[in-house]
């Protein structure tokens, strides 16, 4: 994988713009706190799971999971690149999209998180910034705090962001 410049910094790491087998990949790397063992080892826990749930997920309204790597100071999630950006950036350059690519978007993100609901797949984090513009689609990115349901499992509250969460 060849490196490129970072373009998005997220709550556990950037986002760089690469090259891998000759396809714009993007490659999150995920900086693992060297001090602190407890976070460690929840970080790593969080990264095995996005990176098994991300392999198993195949749709086109969800980025595309190229493969990852951990290396000991080097944890890395390689996804498809979406030239375009994130939903946010485009609502910011441009004017409010027609009512008909309006409905299109909308139709595009219930698509993906009904595939990830039927996998029992909750994001936790859906927002503008996470939500890719790819060809005048949406493909929803960004699993860092996703989780699989489980009925007897309480999950950790207050995660995501929070002015985008479900009162």
């Amino acid at each position: 994988c060849i490196m490129g410049p970072a373009f998005a910094q997220g709550a556990f790491g950037r986002i760089y713009k690469g090259s891998y087998n000759g396809e714009s990949v993007a490659v999150k790397i995920l900086e693992r706190p060297l001090q602190d063992i407890a976070r460690a080892q929840a970080m790593e826990q969080q990264f095995v799971q996005e990176v098994v749930m991300l392999a198993n997920l195949k749709h086109e309204n969800v980025v595309r999971f190229i493969g990852a790597c951990q290396k000991p100071g080097v944890w890395c999630i390689v996804t498809e690149f979406i030239r375009e950006g994130s939903l946010r950036a485009f609502l910011a350059r441009k004017r409010a999209p027609a009512l008909r690519f309006a409905l299109k978007y909308a139709l595009d993100i219930a698509r993906g998180m009904e595939y990830l609901h039927r996998f029992n797949v909750i994001h936790r984090d859906l927002k503008s910034d996470n939500l890719l513009m790819a060809d005048r689609s949406i493909k929803i990115a960004d699993f860092g705090v996703a989780r699989i349901e489980v009925q007897s499992e309480d999950m950790t509250p207050e995660t995501g962001t929070y002015r985008w969460m479900a009162p």
